[in-house]
């Protein structure tokens, strides 16, 4: 037990060991340095896990999370003196808190990415609801769909696109706004698995907006084909 009880560091630091192997391990640790860095080093890493998914999951998700782990087919129990093989459980166990940190990582970015796209849609939809909103598509030769919503009395738009294509790194899209003078930059923007959400205020009111590829940290003035506008 001397050799192997270093392996469950990991179990101590999730508190998922057994009374009896935790009473040892808690013995172990009084005078090990090696399993004290480990037990820190755990601890730091499910704490910054835990704060990075700061959404709950819904409660189907959890109702299905459990219910698997109800169906984890168990070891039968036997009238035998329970024998602990150390070895064994630091297999099963390392792979348990692999297992559950994908899970966290992964629901993390899910409901991480989750948030990020209701936030855009959010405030394209509030622009919307204003009495004055006004909408708009903006129509070129390639595959992508975009479409720009604005509201005078609240001085905000907002610009959606989807299919929206990749771009080399040393460039970037630039929207433009313009009005009675000189096009405005109305903000540059690239896509993120193909979708686009950019939000920002009105310089005025305007008579056509456009998109240009611009290099990247975009331009003063478009230098790029417009390839995507709408007049208004």
């Amino acid at each position: 037990m001397s050799t192997d009880i270093h392996d469950l560091a990991a179990g101590y630091a999730l508190n998922a060991l057994a009374p009896e192997e935790r009473n040892a391990f808690e013995l172990h640790l009084a005078s090990c340095d090696e399993c004290q860095r480990e037990v820190e080093s755990y601890e730091e890493t499910a704490a910054i896990l835990a704060s990075a998914v700061a959404t709950d999951p819904p409660p189907s998700l959890k109702a299905s999370l459990l219910d698997e782990i109800e169906n984890i087919e168990q070891l039968p129990a036997t009238s035998t003196a329970k024998v602990i093989d150390l070895r064994s459980r630091m297999q099963s166990g390392r792979l348990l808190i692999a297992a559950a940190i994908a899970a966290i990582v992964f629901l993390g970015g899910v409901f991480a990415s989750t948030q990020l796209l209701d936030s855009g849609q959010s405030e394209f939809a509030s622009i919307l609801e204003q009495s004055d909103a006004q909408e708009a598509v903006l129509t070129g030769e390639g595959g992508a769909s975009f479409v720009v919503a604005w509201s005078p009395s609240t001085g905000e738009f907002a610009l959606r696109g989807e299919d929206v294509p990749e771009l080399d790194a040393d460039e970037t899209y630039e929207f433009w706004f313009i009005g009675d003078g000189d096009p405005v930059n109305a903000g540059l923007f690239l896509e993120d698995e193909g979708a686009v959400d950019l939000t920002g205020q009105l310089p005025g009111t305007p008579a056509v907006w456009a998109i240009t590829v611009e290099p990247a940290g975009g331009s003063p003035a478009p230098t790029g084909e417009i390839i995507y506008s709408v007049a208004l």
